[in-house]
C-alpha cells in the first residue's frame, strides 16, 4: 500500500452560501434596515407606539409633532394595540377626549380642520350654560308687601288690605319683620288697632275702670280710647279680658258700633248669604246683618261661611278695617273675591 499525501489545510473551509442561504440573509438585513429606518424618523414616538395602552399626542416628547391636527391639540386621546412580533403597525385611531362644551361640533368648510359649534335648537339653546336662567339662583322679585312683611306674599289672599293699612301706618308687623297673618288678635290688640286706624272723638261714652287692667298696662289708653268711641264694651263682671282672643263676631259688632252703622230692617233675611248663620248668636244677628249690609264682611276662603265664632285672625281684622275705612269713605275699595256683597 502506498501512503496518501497529507489533505491541504484549506481544503477544510466551508464552501460558499448557497442560494436559499443568501436570500435568506438578504431579507433579514433588509427588515432590520427598514424597522432602523421607520424608527429613526418617528423619534420617541415609534418607542410610546410599541407601549398598549392610551396617551395624548403629542406633549409626551415636549414637542409639537409635524403631523398633529386640531383634534391631536385638543386633548384626542390615540388608542394603540399591543403589537406581536412580525406585526405591521396600524395607523393610530383617535378617540375624541369627553368635551367640556355643550355643543356638537362640525368641521368648518371654510377652514379646513378647524372646529366649529353648531347653534342648537332654541329650547335647547336655552338650557345650556352661556344661558343659564338666573332668576333660580337669585331671589324672584316681589312686592312691597313681601318687601316688608317676609310672611305675607303677593298672593296672599289679605296681601291687598294689609299693604293698604301698613301704608297708611295703622298696622305694623313684628320686631323681627314679620306681620304673622294666621295669628289671633286678642281684644287688646284690637283695640289698639282701633285707635291706630280710627280718628278718635273721646268722651262719646263715659271711661270704665275695668279690674283686669292694672295702671300702667301697655294697652290702657288704647282700651280707654276704644271704649270712649264707643268701639268696645267690657264684660257684665266689669272685666275686660285684654289677652282673649277676639271672635270674628265681636270684631264686626265693634266697628258698626263705633262707626254707628244701621241694621237693614230684616236682619235675618241679610244673613241668609251665609251658609252658618246659625251660629251667629242672637245678640251678634243685627250687627252681622249691618257689617254684612255695609260692605265689611270678608270671608276666606268661602264667602258664604261668615265663621262667627272662630277667633280672628291679623289678616282678617286688617280685612275688617280696610272695609270699614272704605264705608267710610276715607279709602278707595279694593277689588276681592272674598269680600261679601249684600
Amino acid at each position: 500500500m502506498t501512503a496518501r499525501p497529507p489533505s491541504d489545510p484549506r481544503s477544510s473551509r466551508r464552501s460558499p452560501l448557497d442560494f436559499d442561504e443568501f436570500i435568506a440573509v438578504l431579507v433579514a438585513f433588509a427588515s432590520l434596515g427598514t424597522v432602523l429606518a421607520w424608527g429613526l424618523t418617528r423619534g420617541n414616538e415609534s418607542f410610546l407606539a410599541n407601549q398598549p395602552g392610551l396617551f395624548p399626542i403629542p406633549g409626551l416628547t415636549g414637542e409639537q409633532s409635524p403631523s398633529s391636527t386640531p383634534e391631536n391639540d385638543s386633548g384626542n386621546l390615540l388608542i394603540v394595540p399591543p403589537t406581536a412580533e412580525g406585526e405591521s403597525i396600524s395607523p393610530p385611531v383617535l378617540q375624541p377626549a369627553p368635551s367640556a362644551s355643550p355643543l356638537p361640533e362640525t368641521i368648518d368648510p371654510q377652514t379646513p380642520g378647524a372646529i366649529i359649534p353648531v347653534p342648537l335648537p332654541q329650547d335647547e339653546a336655552d338650557r345650556s350654560p352661556e344661558t343659564v336662567d338666573r332668576s333660580a339662583q337669585t331671589a324672584p322679585p316681589v312686592s312691597p308687601v313681601a318687601a316688608s312683611f317676609p310672611d305675607v306674599p303677593s298672593g296672599y289672599w289679605a296681601a291687598p288690605f294689609i299693604t293698604a293699612l301698613a301704608q297708611r301706618g295703622d298696622i305694623s308687623g313684628f320686631e323681627d319683620g314679620t306681620f304673622r297673618p294666621d295669628q289671633p288678635v286678642t281684644r287688646a290688640e284690637f283695640a289698639t288697632l282701633i285707635q291706630n286706624t280710627f280718628d278718635q272723638q273721646a268722651n262719646q261714652q263715659a271711661s270704665l275702670a275695668f279690674k283686669d287692667i292694672p295702671v300702667g298696662f301697655w294697652a290702657a289708653n288704647a282700651i280707654d280710647s276704644s271704649v270712649k268711641t264707643g268701639f268696645l264694651k267690657g264684660f257684665p263682671e266689669g272685666t275686660f279680658q285684654p289677652a282673649l282672643p277676639i271672635p270674628r263676631i265681636q270684631a264686626l259688632a265693634a266697628l258698626t258700633s263705633g262707626l254707628k252703622l244701621t241694621a237693614p230692617a230684616n236682619p235675618d233675611s241679610t244673613l241668609q248669604l251665609f251658609r252658618d248663620r246659625d251660629q251667629v248668636p242672637s245678640w251678634g244677628v243685627e250687627a252681622a246683618a249691618a257689617a254684612t249690609q255695609s260692605g265689611l264682611v270678608v270671608n276666606h276662603p268661602s264667602p258664604d261661611i261668615l265663621n262667627p265664632n272662630q277667633p280672628a285672625t291679623r289678616a282678617e281684622v286688617a280685612a275688617f278695617l280696610y272695609q270699614a275705612l272704605v264705608s267710610a269713605g276715607q279709602v278707595a275699595p279694593i277689588s276681592s273675591n272674598y269680600t261679601v256683597q249684600p
